[in-house]
């Protein structure tokens, strides 16, 4: 890892080449110094013959940005997607990094959750779009689902909550049709 602290994995994907993708959390000192550990999105590319080519932290919001990484998937372009959550859960966060380890984009849902949540899955349809689902904490109904979509550029197409009482009230797993649609499973 990145700092003296454990890091984790909590997501791979694999590239039709072979290259190996892993989404998770390292922790990098706030300054120099503080004693202040942060975590931050932590995205390696590895070869087929387990060497890494690159590592990318990332992090927004609060001590510089911090977050975590829940789910990490590939894009038609080739792009690595890595998704999860900034501000000890409050908002989702995505970013798209390009082959060469470049981030190309970065986007926000501000679901303004009041305790830790993350999206629990993704989806990426043929255009790109990136697609979440989770529970997050709703000030008006206690625990909800969300779910949110973003366009291939990261930007936030839209972010819902959906009922408890009609809907759902805990999403666990997300997927799109050929169309761009999403489906969403739970409770």
């Amino acid at each position: 890892g990145t700092s003296q602290y454990t890091d984790w994995g909590q997501s791979v994907v694999v590239a039709a080449s072979g290259q190996v993708y892993v989404g998770g959390t390292t922790f990098e000192e706030e300054s120099p110094g503080s004693g202040v550990f942060v975590p931050r999105m932590l995205t390696l590319s590895i070869t087929p013959n387990g060497v890494t080519s690159w590592t990318r932290v990332f992090g927004l919001g609060f001590y510089s940005g911090n977050g975590t990484v829940s789910k990490i998937g590939l894009q038609p372009s080739w792009r690595v997607v890595i998704a999860g959550a900034k501000d000890v859960g409050q908002d989702w966060v995505v970013a798209g990094y390009d082959p060469d380890g470049t981030l190309a984009w970065s986007g926000v849902w501000d679901a303004n959750s009041w305790f830790m949540s993350q999206p629990s899955d993704m989806a990426i349809d043929a255009a790109g779009n990136v697609c979440l689902c989770g529970d997050y904490g709703d000030t008006s109904v206690g625990l909800a689902a969300g779910v949110a979509k973003f366009g291939a550029d990261g930007q936030l197409l839209w972010g819902r909550s959906l009922d408890p009482a009609t809907e759902m009230n805990n999403v666990r797993g997300v997927g799109v049709d050929t169309a761009g649609n999403m489906y969403v499973t739970g409770l």
